[in-house]
């Protein structure tokens, strides 16, 4: 006799079947939660494990932010539900999950932490009460296995250019407003990994301010066009690379199948010639 139960529910921000989803494109389950006038802003993407937070001080940055993330499902205290009804894809849930307290004992619970000063948002409270909230809709609501969410990151605006909802859609920064596809995102994009694909929108969507960073990416953009032998074995390495992200993901979530298995092995079989033709181009620039 075989037990039946519930053991997991899928949701539009929790989709794991490739099939499914956007290969160069983050599936974000995000929350927002306010108080005091200030909100905090929290996503993750179940399928690779990305968990980050943020607080604003007021709305329209909040807006530029879901503009930008785009998450697919969009948590809101039920208490606040009216304030983001214009917002596509938002879901009440119990206020009582978003409640800072509660938040953050629910935070440190599954990082075995003491104290959130190690993510460096201890002294976020909204914040907090936004990114608590998704993972008990994670665990509690959608009975989900999430051991692999193993990091938050902290968001400040001091680290990137914030570019707000409206200067998004004017430049056609990802998605074109015409019937072809004439955005940045489709001019710049020859990436040959799902991975590749989704940083690179990342990057558009949100460009750092560290000049020095920048020029470091600069630099080596320049040496792998000084090199097309180069280049073009290391795009055919890549090529045999899968979504490892994802393919991680889902068996550490037990939802994974033979296939992410082989895939992670075809990618993992990729790295040492990878290493091997990235030295080459290091070796001349940390000589120079």
């Amino acid at each position: 006799i075989v037990t039946r139960d519930i053991t997991q529910i899928i949701s539009a921000g929790t989709v794991s079947d490739l099939d499914l989803l956007e290969s160069k494109r983050a599936n974000y389950l995000g929350a927002v939660f306010e108080d005091a006038g200030v909100f905090g802003f929290a996503y993750a993407d179940l399928t690779t494990g990305e968990f980050r937070l943020m607080q604003l001080s007021h709305e329209a940055a909040v807006f530029d932010a879901l503009a930008r993330v785009a998450p697919s499902e969009l948590l809101v205290s039920e208490k606040q539900e009216r304030a983001f009804a214009q917002v596509p894809g938002t879901l009440p849930y119990d206020h009582y999950a978003f409640l800072p307290e509660n938040a953050r004992y629910t935070l440190c619970e599954h990082f075995k932490v003491k104290s959130l000063d190690g993510f460096g948002c201890n002294d976020l409270p909204q914040a907090i009460g936004a990114a608590g909230a998704i993972l008990h809709y994670l665990k509690h609501q959608l009975r989900r296995k999430i051991d692999h969410l193993t990091a938050l990151r902290c968001e400040t605006a001091g680290d990137h250019v914030v570019l707000d909802a409206a200067t998004q859609a004017n430049l056609d920064l990802v998605i074109s407003r015409g019937a072809r596809d004439t955005s940045l995102l489709a001019a710049l994009d020859r990436t040959v990994t799902p991975m590749g694909g989704r940083r690179l929108r990342s990057w558009i969507l949100q460009p750092i301010r560290d000049l020095s960073e920048l020029e470091k990416r600069q630099q080596l953009i320049a040496d792998l066009l000084q090199e097309p032998d180069l280049l073009a074995s290391l795009r055919d390495s890549l090529r045999s690379i899968r979504d490892l992200e994802r393919a991680c993901g889902r068996l550490s979530q037990a939802s994974g199948n033979p296939r992410d298995l082989v895939a992670l092995k075809i990618s993992l079989g990729q790295i040492p010639e990878l290493k091997r033709e990235l030295q080459t181009l290091l070796d001349p620039i940390n000589f120079a």
